[in-house]
């Protein structure tokens, strides 16, 4: 009889692949004429709405699923999800450059559709979980796709040319600007940190204060709902959340970055006497992940050696989240064009410095774990992501600051353009190598036919 459930590593490696090939297609769209990928419109909605949304779609589920000792989700939903967002994702990518209300329309309305199959099949793991625990993890993560769903209708309405007056669709584009970076991307990323990091660090995780996921989530909606309405205040209330939420994230990892090493073997939890695949949350506070069956006794994981590239890129992308977000809030409690001119600095700081290098943290962390392979192989596999990371990491982090100084006109535009093309290129290579990496570590270890 034919399986009718999917596997969270599938589930990883299905979603992280197609990510990948999302954020690829970005870099590659920068090649094309100004005026057919509409400015920087069509890299940033290939990479916001097909790789962030894709990465965070099946790595929320496969630690969710891990948080609450669920059983796998069905295949049905999985493609379901997956095959909205994607096609809507495609639509929207032909329809808006060529101004195409229907197009627009309809891709807008089937993403929403795929974010609406997300949150079912969040509720379905919440619903079924046998772990009553980590309630706040899952409140992040279904905040997110409330706040998507809420973007997605906006940026459809945008899209599609409904709102015809100019002050309203102004207020609409700052609130979909908004509820993108902050609820959507951000929300779910501080959801998984708070495992994935301590990981990184092979460190004990710290307490978690309660008030943290209230005020990231009271940040989010009080900033929508004042710009939304233009009210000052309710905006300034909400931004005093966000900063103190990401104050508090910042210094839980701190003390995971300051924490003592494990020097033993992360604990698993037998769930109905077996060892769930994927990722895994077994005891608050330890992390872990489920390769094989049994255990391995070549592993020197207990004992193991930290990688460079996920620990430096999760780090710069706290502090670029810590850096810019107060101006950010700053910028959306200003009236006339202020928030608009601080798009640009949002664009590099937030999704190129927080999200994107976050994201690509989580790919250098977690990759070689969803493919099958013995202690020593991972090892090899890990050594591999993590080749030519501190030249990757100061790439990056480099040329967005360089943009970020050209958008505040630190720079002149010549170092804007070299900014631009160092991270651009260090981001090339760094894809390049989350695709190379299993035939370089195949060339370091014995690896079976």
């Amino acid at each position: 009889m034919p399986r009718t459930t999917i596997r969270p590593r599938a589930i990883a490696t299905l979603t992280n692949g197609i990510a990948r090939a999302w954020a690829v297609g970005a870099l590659a769209s920068l090649l094309l004429p100004v005026t057919a990928r509409r400015g920087l419109w069509l890299p940033i909605h290939l990479f916001t709405a097909g790789a962030v949304s894709t990465a965070i779609v099946g790595n929320a589920q496969v630690i969710g699923r891990g948080l609450a000792a669920a059983p796998d989700p069905p295949r049905a939903l999985i493609a379901t999800q997956l095959g909205l967002l994607g096609g809507g994702t495609i639509l929207l990518a032909v329809g808006v450059p060529r101004a195409s209300v229907t197009l627009a329309a309809v891709g807008g309305a089937v993403f929403v559709a795929g974010v609406i199959a997300f949150a079912a099949g969040l509720a379905l793991l919440w619903h079924r979980r046998r772990n009553r625990r980590h309630g706040a993890a899952f409140a992040l993560y279904g905040a997110s796709a409330v706040a998507m769903i809420a973007g997605g209708i906006i940026g459809a309405l945008l899209a599609a040319g409904s709102i015809s007056d100019g002050a309203t669709a102004l207020a609409l584009r700052r609130v979909h600007v908004t509820v993108n970076l902050l609820g959507w991307a951000s929300l779910p990323i501080v959801a998984t940190l708070a495992t994935m990091l301590p990981a990184a660090v092979r460190a004990r995780a710290p307490s978690t204060p309660g008030w943290l996921a209230p005020a990231l989530l009271a940040g989010v909606a009080l900033l929508g709902i004042g710009l939304a309405l233009g009210s000052a205040p309710v905006t300034v209330a909400g931004g005093v959340a966000w900063i103190v939420g990401c104050a508090a994230v910042v210094a839980r990892a701190v003390r995971a970055f300051g924490g003592r090493i494990s020097a033993r073997r992360p604990r698993f939890s037998l769930h109905r006497g077996r060892l769930p695949s994927g990722v895994l949350v077994a005891d608050p506070d330890h992390f872990g992940r489920s390769t094989t069956s049994r255990t391995d006794p070549r592993s020197g994981e207990g004992r193991s050696m930290r990688p460079v590239g996920p620990i430096l890129h999760l780090a710069a992308g706290m502090v670029w989240l810590v850096g810019v977000s107060p101006a950010y809030v700053i910028a959306a409690t200003r009236s006339g064009g202020a928030f608009e001119a601080f798009g640009p600095v949002a664009l590099v700081g937030l999704l190129g410095g927080w999200i994107g290098q976050t994201l690509a943290g989580a790919w250098l962390l977690l990759l070689p774990t969803h493919r099958r392979a013995d202690a020593l192989q991972r090892r090899a596999m890990t050594a591999a992501l993590d080749r030519g990371a501190i030249v990757t990491v100061i790439g990056l982090n480099g040329g967005l600051f360089v943009l970020l100084g050209g958008a505040l006109g630190w720079f002149p535009p010549l170092a804007l353009r070299a900014g631009a093309a160092t991270a651009g290129l260090a981001a090339g290579l760094l894809l390049l190598r989350t695709f190379a990496y299993p035939a370089i570590a195949r060339g370091a270890v014995p690896w079976p036919p």
